[in-house]
């Protein structure tokens, strides 16, 4: 099952429920969202194309991704 979310009319910051998103395989920033990349990124561990590129802000530090064994775009 391919979970997409891309190319949307999001603002402000990644909201922690994203968290939950187990099956999320695509995470394609294009969007207005801003601050911190959350550390609960590195628990998506069946995201294969991970893009965010265009976050404002500051302070972010980057997630453990070892356990992103599906991964083919960063």
């Amino acid at each position: 099952m391919c979970v997409l979310l891309s190319a949307n009319n999001f603002t402000g910051t990644i909201p922690d429920t994203f968290g939950n998103l187990k099956n999320l395989t695509d995470l394609i920033d294009g969007s207005e969202l801003s601050g911190k990349i959350p550390s609960f990124i590195g628990n998506w561990t069946n995201i294969e194309r991970l893009r965010i590129s265009d976050l404002n802000g500051s302070g972010s530090t980057f997630p453990n991704l070892q356990d992103m064994n599906n991964l083919t775009v960063l």
